[in-house]
């Protein structure tokens, strides 16, 4: 599944024909087919869905990236390219030791830094950046078949469990319930960050605060403001002085002329 919230938002499938397909997942349309060298087992989206990792049966893994670099545009939305599968022909990145098949992979939240889980129990570190291995993390003699990359900026849980009410056999319905953990915040903003999307009247809100006039707020801005009037009406009187000055100087200079 990719990270968007909008109606553009991707899933992305492979299959044992070597094929990785991406989707729109609200319409289910197929955008784009990429063409694998090798059977893929496992997938990782990049954060900002620019691109998929792709665990291979070899243990090697590979970059499949969905925007060109030479390109303004996302071609994964371009019609006239949507029926034309994609040959990857960049080489996989292999590491220089035995893996065994890459059952999982991990991506860091920033996309940086790739984990993959092999057969052969080993967790591999790769370089996203430099496209290459970086290190073996651990060997834990055992198949590892799942990696789960935790956030940097994890939640706050608003709910607990209380009861699970198992369904029967035959039914198709169950009984959760929870019970709410402390408040949900302390004032709209909070609440507004909590749910998909921004409320209509705080965005509009927001907007009238920048285009309109900006007043006076406090007792010291109002004395700021006054301050400000008098400098003005000073200015003023000395320009008129000046002007004054600068035409009776004239008015003396052609009269001795």
């Amino acid at each position: 599944m990719g990270h968007s919230a909008s109606t553009t938002n991707i899933c992305v499938s492979s299959s044992r024909d070597n094929t990785v397909i991406v989707w729109n997942y609200c319409s289910g349309d197929l955008l784009r087919t990429f063409l694998l060298p090798s059977t893929p087992l496992c997938l990782a989206l990049d954060p900002c869905d620019r691109a998929v990792y792709v665990g291979f049966e070899d243990g090697s893994v590979q970059l499949v990236e969905f925007i060109q670099p030479d390109s303004i545009l996302n071609s994964l939305y371009d019609t006239r390219l949507q029926t034309t599968p994609v040959q990857i022909t960049l080489p996989p990145w292999s590491s220089p030791s035995e893996l065994g098949a890459a059952l999982c992979i991990g991506l860091s939240y920033d996309g940086t830094c790739l984990l993959s889980g092999h057969s052969s129990g080993k967790i591999a570190q790769w370089d996203t950046g430099r496209r290459s291995f970086s290190a073996e993390l651990a060997d834990l003699n055992a198949p590892v078949t799942n990696l789960i990359m935790f956030s940097p900026f994890p939640g706050k849980k608003l709910t607990k469990p209380q009861t699970v009410v198992k369904p029967k056999l035959g039914e198709s319905n169950y009984t959760f319930t929870a019970q709410l953990i402390g408040s949900m915040g302390n004032n709209d903003f909070d609440h507004a960050v909590s749910i998909s999307g921004w409320p209509s009247e705080m965005l509009e809100n927001a907007i009238s605060r920048f285009s309109g006039p900006v007043a006076a707020s406090s007792s010291g801005d109002d004395k700021l403001s006054k301050e400000n009037e008098e400098l003005w009406q000073i200015i003023n009187e000395q320009r008129e002085l000046q002007k004054k000055t600068w035409d009776k100087y004239t008015k003396l200079k052609s009269g001795r002329k």
